[in-house]
């Protein structure tokens, strides 16, 4: 786990720091528009990356309900902010109600993993 963590955290930054070239050399200056969208996938990404192994031990101790409950909440959280978001700042607004819907889970993932490991 902190393995792939250290890993996902590296290319996230990676990303994060070279969206601008990166961009520019594999898509071209018309795409720059998608830098912002690209940095915000990548935290995304990250986020996933950490607290997948978390839900892979509450569904391997038989704790479905609270990976459903705990799903439940990001989803929540991300509905409830994805339209305002999205009308105020477009698909950047639309990504960081994904992020924003995982952070509202963290509490509770690592609050249950720890609780039953």
């Amino acid at each position: 786990t902190m393995v792939v963590s250290s890993f996902s955290f590296v290319f996230a930054l990676f990303l994060i720091i070279s969206a601008h070239p990166l961009i520019i050399i594999v898509l071209g200056h018309k795409w720059l528009p998608a830098v912002p969208v690209l940095r915000i996938v990548s935290i995304y990404a990250f986020l996933r990356a950490v607290t997948q192994p978390a839900f892979t031990l509450l569904l391997a101790l038989n704790k479905q309900e609270e990976v459903m409950l705990i799903t439940l909440v990001g989803i929540t959280a991300m509905f409830a902010s994805i339209i305002p978001l999205t009308n105020a700042y477009g698909i950047v607004g639309t990504g960081a109600s994904t992020i924003i819907g995982i952070l509202a889970m963290l509490p509770f993932i690592y609050y249950h993993a720890f609780k039953n490991s």
